[in-house]
């Protein structure tokens, strides 16, 4: 019950850590480039407009914005504020759900812009909430795990792509892909220098998602062995116990969380629950 409410909480501060990870670091280039791209006040007016709408979360609208900014034709010629466009479009229509036109965006990024991990990564985590092609999902992810850096958001497709995994599994009834999850979350564990709270996190939600809430567990606790004031780590740790039925080990852990974190309505809702069982 506790991580399944907090998962979406958690879920949607992760939307808003990439979206904040993507977007600032785009202003800045917009700002940069506004300079010297030669573009008419009208075009970098309408690009600021679906920065706005983007940010109220009318993406929809933002997108809107975007194509009318863009204004080319050939899309293998666009230029460097051009592509910086671009890559704002790809990102409303992620945050939009559109994960298909996403993909598309970012597969077109990454011929007008190089073959970049980033844009890979993208495309794997689009491919995999999409669900229909988890074969090239897995393709592209294959080709940035092989690198020394694997780039911006490679963490995050790894869960979603294990994530893809499990669901086909349960609608399947073929447990090999459950197995094939397991196997990229125990490698991505093993490879060196990989392992940080970020991943353990990760690893963590994926257990507790199929419901091996002891794996689960042991993953959050090992993120606490690396950072152990870690607020998302100790919640979910909070809440595996909660699920294991150890309801007076989960009620003590969930009024230490509180006591660190008294902002966090959810722990006292969960504290309100637990002293009610025991």
């Amino acid at each position: 019950m506790a991580l399944a409410q907090q998962e979406k909480i958690r879920e949607n501060e992760g939307e808003n850590t990439m979206k904040k990870k993507w977007i600032f670091p785009l202003l800045v280039v917009a700002v940069v480039l506004v300079g010297c791209s030669g573009k008419t006040k009208k075009e970098q007016s309408i690009k600021n407009e679906g920065v706005a709408l983007m940010e109220s979360k009318d993406y929809a609208g933002a997108i809107k914005k975007f194509d009318a900014a863009l204004k080319v034709k050939d899309l293998n010629k666009l230029s460097v504020p051009e592509i910086d466009i671009l890559r704002y479009r790809a990102q409303a229509e992620y945050l939009a759900g559109d994960y298909a036109a996403a993909d598309h965006t970012y597969t077109l990024l990454g011929e007008v812009d190089g073959d970049k991990t980033e844009y890979k990564n993208m495309r794997v985590i689009c491919l995999s909430k999409e669900g229909n092609e988890l074969d090239k999902a897995k393709a592209l992810f294959d080709e940035t795990n092989a690198l020394k850096d694997s780039g911006i958001g490679h963490k995050e497709a790894l869960l979603e792509l294990g994530r893809a995994w499990a669901k086909k599994s349960s609608e399947s009834g073929d447990q090999s892909y459950l197995e094939q999850a397991k196997a990229y979350f125990a490698a991505a564990a093993g490879k060196e220098g990989q392992v940080d709270t970020q991943l353990c996190d990760y690893i963590g939600k994926f257990y507790y998602e199929i419901e091996d809430y002891q794996t689960a567990l042991a993953w959050f606790e090992k993120g606490l062995g690396l950072e152990a004031s870690n607020r998302e780590l100790l919640f979910n740790q909070a809440a595996c116990y909660e699920h294991m039925h150890d309801y007076q080990k989960a009620l003590d852990l969930f009024k230490a969380y509180q006591s660190n974190f008294q902002d966090d309505a959810k722990a006292a809702h969960e504290i309100a629950f637990l002293e009610s069982r025991l």
